[in-house]
């Protein structure tokens, strides 16, 4: 005996969705958010790329150099 009960996952998934969707705050259409200041910069050689802790909160950057955006690296430091 065969049982198709595909539809009755879409069904299930669907009503899963609806209900757990959280409502979004309201955009203002005009609305913007900086993110330009606060970046640090620091141009590496390729063989340092792969250097660890660079996402950790307690990495030193303190060497590094503060810039905003938009930001080439190509410019001369």
């Amino acid at each position: 005996m065969a049982f198709n009960i595909e539809p009755c996952h879409i069904s299930i998934l669907e009503c899963v969705l609806f209900t757990t969707i959280q409502p979004c705050e309201e955009v203002k259409e005009n609305s913007r958010e900086k993110f330009n200041p606060d970046w640090e910069f620091k141009k590496l050689e390729a063989f340092n790329l792969f250097e660890e802790g660079f996402e950790t909160a307690m990495f030193d950057d303190s060497s590094w150099e503060t810039v905003s955006l938009p930001h080439t690296a190509n410019m001369d430091h």
